[in-house]
């Protein structure tokens, strides 16, 4: 019983060492917003989010975000957690960010772009940026 249990342990740390950026291509990425899908609004500087095992952290473009997500094929579903509630003059859009997180059931990858999607049309497209680092996704907006 205790070599099951064992192998078992072992196979089960294997299999979680194994997914990597080719089985999860979000992880351990940080992607900033470049567009609100098809909509004409303007994206306010800073909106990015950094996904590492399982949850996320970002700047939403007044305040800071965190949450869970949960990938399974092409399918994509985020929480989030409560955060600070300060305004500042991106706060509408900061409002339509989260929504729109909420509302995302899917996502593609493709050319370091990555686009959130519901009901298979993009509604959040994000570009690759390793010039980010986690203390960069903490900061300030302009109020």
């Amino acid at each position: 019983m205790k070599r099951v249990c064992t192998i078992l342990s072992v196979s089960l740390t294997l299999a979680v060492a194994g997914m990597d950026a080719t089985t999860n291509p979000i992880d351990r990425n940080s992607w900033r917003l470049i567009s609100f899908g098809h909509t004409r609004m303007a994206v306010p500087p800073g909106i990015v989010l950094r996904f590492t095992d399982g949850s996320y952290e970002g700047f939403a473009g007044c305040n800071g975000i965190s949450g869970e997500y949960h990938l399974e094929s092409d399918s994509l579903k985020l929480t989030q957690n409560p955060s600070t509630q300060l305004a500042c003059r991106y706060i509408s859009a900061e409002t339509k960010f989260r929504k729109l997180l909420s509302e995302t059931d899917s996502y593609e990858v493709r050319n370091d772009r990555l686009e959130m999607k519901s009901d298979g049309r993009p509604i959040l497209i994000f570009a690759k940026d390793s010039d980010i680092s986690t203390s960069d996704t903490n900061r300030t907006a302009d109020r």
